[in-house]
């Protein structure tokens, strides 16, 4: 049984952490009905600073980085990271939570393209097919929306809007990615959470200072302690320890099956809306993603492109967070 353990803790693990952050979509979407969304995502980035803080601070040996690398990295969380976090909440109050879970989930389309164009990585001959599924499953997912033109207007306008976190996600990856490799994965990991912090405080600043104990409605603790802990932290060091264990490859292909989780735990939870049209989609998406990460390759003379860590996204990255 220990061996078994010792075989299979890494991918036991991930298969945990994929349920976590798929139903973590349900948890955010629930709980900014009754609150406002800037503000909640502030509030739980800065629960999870306090720990992640604290990992910094024991850890500050490995925290050096120089003035100019960590400005770059700060603007850019600023703009790539804390507009992702912004968009990501928006988009939960227009379309449904699978949806929203199946945009985020092509982030990496858009990451290995802007990295085609970078010249980080080069593509091979499925590249495009992959590319072209990503592309015709994006646009079912959105014309997927049933019911009346109201709801189906704002069903697209809120996949229009996760669609461009994802591609704002997808930017700071690569635009971040010199540094990763650099320093490695743990003090960028660090510096971008609490680096989102500050832009998310200063955001939700005008309502925080208004905000009084008797309007942070007591039914959504729960809401608030599974994002900044159990998805957030727990995601950080199930990410990090199973990366190593499995390897890039094999660990991203796990957060194909994300969506899915979402999409059962809104149907079950939520009722949201699940069509034929939304199951076609989200399959050609998810296809297409898983194809154009195996048809992507490194560039021999640039160093390897290191992916977010999904805990956003988490972490990223998935999720995000």
């Amino acid at each position: 049984m220990r061996l078994w353990l010792q075989k299979y803790l890494a991918d036991v693990l991930m298969l945990y952490l994929i349920v976590v952050l798929g139903i973590h979509f349900i948890i955010m979407k629930d709980a900014i009905r009754e609150f406002s969304p800037i503000t909640f995502n502030a509030v739980r980035f800065t629960l999870g600073a306090v720990v992640v803080g604290w990992l910094g601070w024991h850890n500050r040996q490995t925290m050096r980085m120089t003035w100019h690398d960590l400005r770059f990295l700060g603007i850019a969380t600023l703009i790539g990271l804390v507009g992702y976090q912004v968009l990501f909440v928006t988009s939960l109050q227009f379309t449904t939570s699978t949806n929203t879970s199946l945009m985020v989930a092509t982030m990496p389309t858009w990451t290995a393209i802007l990295s085609v164009w970078a010249g980080q990585i080069f593509p091979t001959r499925g590249f495009s097919l992959g590319l072209l599924l990503t592309l015709g499953g994006v646009t079912t997912v959105i014309l997927s929306s049933g019911g009346n033109l109201a709801f189906s207007q704002q069903d697209v306008l809120g996949s229009l809007i996760a669609l461009l976190g994802a591609l704002l996600m997808a930017g700071f990856v690569v635009s971040t990615s010199h540094i990763i490799n650099k320093y490695g994965g743990f003090s960028n990991a660090i510096y971008r959470h609490l680096f989102t912090t500050f832009g998310l405080l200063m955001l939700a600043l005008p309502d925080l200072i208004t905000l009084k104990p008797v309007d942070f409605p007591i039914s959504i603790l729960p809401n608030l302690f599974y994002s900044a802990f159990v998805a957030g932290l727990s995601g950080y060091f199930i990410s990090n320890y199973a990366i190593k264990q499995l390897g890039a490859a094999r660990f991203a292909t796990y957060n194909n099956f994300m969506p899915l989780v979402t999409a059962i735990a809104g149907i079950l939870i939520l009722h949201e809306p699940f069509s034929l049209l939304l199951f076609l989609g989200g399959g050609m998406t998810l296809v297409g993603v898983a194809i154009v990460r195996i048809t992507s390759h490194t560039q021999p003379s640039v160093p390897p492109l290191a992916l977010p860590l999904n805990s956003h996204p988490k972490l990223c990255e998935t999720g995000a967070d």
